[in-house]
């Protein structure tokens, strides 16, 4: 009896593993690094300045949550900027300008580190203090739900647009973090293993 629980506890173990080598709801991350840093083109003669970088994901599945965005960034005057990401037709747009009422110029504090965007994070600084927005974790300022149910497969984009002249910058790294849908087939799976186990557990 105890040989035949030792099997029936390795084959469920191993029937879950199979489920999440399928894909079983698993977080994935994504990330691209620019050395030499990548220079943020400026707004020259009132054109906005447009600095994208891409990462393509070969894998494919489903969005069950789109996790995080982080930017490792360094631009003086925030209030110049639109900062957003892209997937096929959804755009989320991660700062759109902050302080910009209209007219002036918006904020003038300054990026300098690594801002990463999370689902119900702290809003962004909109106001000139602190005079460098402090590094950390911020909520987009478009949902993240725009991504949710959408293939992860294929093109994804940061785009930063420079609307006003005289401040510059550069990008030296991006990434984020999805969460797979679970595959039917390893739903099945897995539904299979906690029926060994419990099999194993009357044994």
């Amino acid at each position: 009896m105890k040989t035949a629980s030792v099997l029936a506890s390795v084959a469920g173990l191993a029937i879950a593993g199979a489920a999440m080598a399928q894909g079983g709801n698993l977080e994935k991350d994504y990330s691209r690094e620019h050395v030499p840093p990548l220079p943020l083109a400026d707004n020259v003669g009132g054109v906005n300045g447009v600095t994208t970088s891409t990462i393509v994901v070969t894998d494919v599945g489903l969005i069950d949550t789109f996790d995080y965005v982080f930017i490792d960034i360094s631009h003086t005057w925030v209030g110049d900027l639109i900062v957003q990401l892209e997937h096929g037709n959804n755009v989320v747009r991660l700062i759109n300008r902050p302080g910009f009422t209209g007219t002036g110029f918006g904020s003038s504090s300054d990026l300098a580190g690594v801002y990463t965007f999370v689902p119900g994070g702290a809003a962004f600084q909109t106001t000139s203090s602190p005079a460098v927005v402090p590094p950390g974790e911020y909520g987009p300022f478009d949902s993240f739900e725009a991504f949710h149910g959408k293939p992860k497969e294929g093109e994804w984009t940061l785009r930063i647009i420079d609307h006003a002249g005289g401040d510059t910058g550069v990008l030296r790294a991006w990434g984020f973090g999805v969460t797979n849908v679970p595959t039917p087939g390893a739903a099945a799976l897995l539904g299979l293993g906690g029926l060994v186990a419990a099999r194993r557990r009357r044994a």
